[in-house]
């Protein structure tokens, strides 16, 4: 039942929000989303052509995003991380041909934050709708972990979990056939934002000012 899965590249946030959802669509043969309770089953109906999956999961990180300043320190912000990776050895005519002994090192700055993420668990029915949020339950006390490919590397971080499961069934509903039932976790992830290459071009953008002509 559980398999192993990198996220595909993104943004820095956006990293990990692919990789939990791409982790649990491993694990789990219902329907995956990555959408807010308010507009989760409206989405889903799209993505299935009106054939979800139930019992469903829809995923999505909370608002507010805190930088762990127990982790972050001066020194080690402007020290980073360090990744190396192999030289790529090419022919005359560019063709891959294997990578060298050597090592490129490269320094990449880090800042720690914190992004709470909330599962819910959508059933047409209760009994259903609890199996599958006890056994979500399970599997994340089971695997307290979040991977992500970066420079070439995979990167583990950890999440804790929240000691509250909700029951939001009275906030769900059908638009036409009744009640859907929707249970929530809460988890809180510790990882890293790395930063950009080209964080100059972000930060300083060109920007043309055309000068216009009073109009007489």
């Amino acid at each position: 039942m559980i398999e192993n899965k990198k996220a595909e590249i993104g943004t820095n946030f956006t990293l990990y929000s692919e990789a939990l959802k791409d982790l649990i669509r491993t694990v789990y043969n219902g329907t995956v989303i990555y959408e807010p309770a308010d507009a989760a089953f409206e989405y889903a109906l799209n993505q299935t052509g009106n054939k979800i999956k139930f019992p469903m999961i829809a995923i999505y990180h909370d608002n507010d995003i805190e930088i762990d300043m127990s982790k972050n320190s001066f020194p080690s912000y402007k020290r980073g991380k360090l990744f190396e990776n192999a030289i790529k050895v090419y022919d005359d005519n560019m063709k891959d041909t294997g990578e060298t002994n050597e090592k490129i090192s490269k320094s990449v700055q880090n800042l720690y934050i914190q992004m709470k993420y909330i599962f819910d668990v959508y059933g047409t029915d209760r009994i259903s709708t609890e199996k599958a949020t006890q056994e979500l339950l399970f599997w994340l006390y089971d695997n307290q972990q979040i991977s992500i490919k970066y420079q070439g590397k995979v990167l583990n971080f950890t999440f804790d979990i929240s000691p509250n499961i909700v029951d939001n069934t009275d906030l769900s509903s059908y638009h036409s056939n009744g009640k859907l039932y929707r249970m929530s976790i809460a988890i809180s992830t510790h990882i890293a934002l790395f930063r950009s290459v080209d964080y100059f071009n972000a930060l300083n953008p060109e920007i043309e000012i055309t000068v216009g002509t009073e109009e007489k």
